[in-house]
């Protein structure tokens, strides 16, 4: 089996200015495989773009770290995410003490593309005086790929036409219960289909790569010849097209919100989708490097950690006499948290929202709702006016999936995490409904 080249590099310099200007001469950015940059990087001044992490001492100015920063930036580096101890050095000193991290590893884009869930794990240094790092892989930690909803579908006209296929059929029972048969059922339509798969818009530009090259190469040899030119130019028309789906899921997936139209760096795009997965995989990496634990150990461990934290034992005794009376809600306003919802607050809650928002357990975002208003707006208003007269929602809407999201890029303990609850959006709308209608009046209620 044919495996992938790798290089890892590691620095041990004193703080020679002339030893570290042979560093700052090399261009590290030049090797193409997977490589990682592990060591000593105090000694070199380098803090990986922000500051050293340091507790005590004296603070590096950024005037001293310039070159090797300069050095960083032009490699394409990144700072792998690492779980375990914070500071890797201790001078062994009372009186001034001074705790450092010194040691990091830096990998290049390459080594985040075929190692996307690598990190390393900084351990008690024992007799030493730095601490070991241990550099995992993480290909053993698969996770199943949940759906999706790709926006660049909404240009696709076999997407539509299963759109409107289910939606042709008559709907039977409670409506919100309709609406995610609805959904479950396009959801199963879909991943059936080979257009869905992201993969095949890259094949498909790969493809016309290798067509525009073989055109272009005709047509240096027959300038003139009209049939090779209207070629060409349905080639180029194609690829666009192609280019375009890309950098829209690559942009939806990435979760960055202050690009423009025109910017379209994919190896930066590319970077952060890798760097969000690097840094949220650790969590149980971390579970499992200060125990014992096997991975199916550690993952209950750490949902029990956060069950003891946001399940404490209920009271056995409640008494609402040991509550103070506050402010009472103005009569005038009552009226407007009791109406009926109407169809302009649904669609008014549906247009607020992110159209990258992050995967509810449905896979479907805002953008499906809003691009899709026209044939499901009636289906979705009646859905959730249901819930109003009835109060209720279905299991399948209220499903939520939790994930872990670290605080920092380095994680010491679990509680450096916190969790997050993804909602399916038609559970936002209404959450968005309740919330627009008590906001002018939480001013008014809170001393």
């Amino acid at each position: 089996m044919e495996t992938t080249p790798l290089f890892c590099y590691q620095l041990y310099m004193p703080p020679i200015i002339k030893r570290k200007e042979k560093l700052y001469g090399m261009r590290l950015g030049t090797f193409v495989p997977p490589w990682g940059l592990l060591g000593l990087l105090w000694a070199i001044l380098t803090t990986v773009v922000i500051l050293l992490i340091s507790s005590g001492g004296n603070m590096l100015h950024q005037n001293q770290l310039f070159d090797f920063n300069s050095l960083i930036f032009y490699a394409n580096l990144y700072d792998l995410a690492s779980v375990g101890l914070t500071y890797m050095w201790y001078n062994q000193q009372t009186v001034i003490p001074i705790h450092i991290k010194l040691d990091r590893m830096l990998v290049n884009e390459e080594w985040m593309s075929v190692f996307p869930r690598s990190h390393y794990i900084i351990k008690p240094p024992s007799c030493l005086d730095h601490n070991p790092i241990v550099l995992l892989s993480g290909d053993k930690f698969d996770s199943h790929r949940r759906f999706l909803f790709k926006n660049y579908w909404l240009k696709s006209e076999f997407f539509w036409y299963l759109l409107l296929s289910n939606l042709s059929v008559n709907s039977r029972g409670q409506p919100f219960a309709a609406l995610c048969f609805l959904l479950k059922q396009l959801k199963t339509d879909i991943k059936d289909k080979a257009w869905a798969c992201s993969n095949s818009v890259s094949s498909h530009m790969d493809s016309l790569l290798r067509k525009q090259e073989d055109c272009l190469s005709l047509f240096n040899q027959d300038c003139h010849n009209e049939s090779i030119s209207l070629a060409l130019k349905n080639i180029n028309d194609q690829l666009a097209e192609a280019s375009s789906q890309w950098y829209s899921w690559l942009l939806q997936r990435a979760k960055i919100k202050w690009l423009s139209k025109g910017e379209d760096d994919l190896k930066f795009l590319y970077s952060r989708i890798h760097l969000r997965r690097n840094y949220r995989r650790t969590a149980i990496s971390l579970a499992m490097s200060n125990s014992n634990f096997s991975f199916s150990e550690a993952v209950r461990d750490t949902i029990l950690h956060f069950q003891r934290l946001y399940n404490p034992p209920r009271r056995q005794s409640f008494d609402i006499l040991h509550f103070s009376v506050g402010n009472v809600i103005p009569h005038e306003y009552v009226l407007s948290l009791t109406i009926p919802f109407s169809n302009a607050e649904i669609k008014k809650a549906i247009f607020s929202g992110a159209s990258n928002s992050t995967p509810s357990p449905d896979g479907f975002n805002f953008e499906f709702f809003k691009s899709s208003w026209i044939a499901t707006g009636p289906m979705v208003c009646k859905a959730v006016k249901t819930f109003y007269h009835n109060a209720y929602i279905p299991n399948a809407a209220k499903a939520t999936a939790i994930t872990l999201i670290p605080k920092t890029n380095h994680v010491e303990v679990i509680s450096d995490f916190r969790p997050i609850s993804l909602c399916n959006t038609t559970y936002k709308i209404i959450a968005k409904i309740l919330a627009a209608r008590m906001k002018p009046i939480m001013p008014l209620i809170i001393s």
